[in-house]
């Protein structure tokens, strides 16, 4: 396994500090990135290395706790210090953001994978909360603009042309 799976402004402090093993909590972090750059209208967390990105993430989201640095046993965590420690900022930098949407926000930036919601649980928190989204049924309908479907729509049209340029020859 490679910890270079997610874009580096995405990818979760476990990675960056040389994790090998890891599940879903990979993916929920950088949902929960992408769903604060959406918030705010651009990246939250732009780092140009990994080690920059490191102090991005621990500058928002706190300096590891020295019990998730024990227990995590990453290999880079030794090797990777920080110069001072960060107090975790996510609800003061977010502050504007919906209300609802900031305890899903903070867990999904947690520091430690374990603490991360799972996915069901961020879907049920985020997704089933009032005002509830529209009826499917009442969503205009848009004809498909994938390029295959337009390209089978052309060749349909094609061959009705062409049926009718032999019928009118008659």
């Amino acid at each position: 396994m490679t910890s270079r799976v997610v874009t580096l402004w995405y990818r979760p402090p476990e990675l960056l500090l040389g994790a090998t093993d890891y599940g879903v909590g990979v993916d929920l972090w950088s949902a929960g990135c992408i769903l604060a750059e959406l918030l705010v209208g651009k990246p939250m967390m732009p780092g140009r290395t990994e080690v920059e990105q490191l102090h991005k993430i621990f500058k928002l989201c706190g300096s590891p706790s020295n019990d998730y640095s024990k227990k995590s046993k990453l290999p880079h965590a030794t090797i990777f210090k920080l110069q001072q420690s960060y107090k975790r900022c996510v609800a003061e930098t977010f502050k504007d953001f919906p209300p609802l949407s900031l305890p899903l926000i903070e867990t999904l930036l947690a520091i430690d994978p374990t603490e991360r919601l799972t996915a069901t649980a961020a879907l049920r928190s985020f997704f089933t909360m009032k005002p509830y989204a529209c009826d499917p049924s009442s969503l205009p309908k848009y004809p498909p603009s994938k390029e295959m479907d337009a390209k089978l729509r052309d060749e349909d049209s094609r061959r009705l042309r062409a049926a009718s340029k032999g019928n009118t020859d008659w």
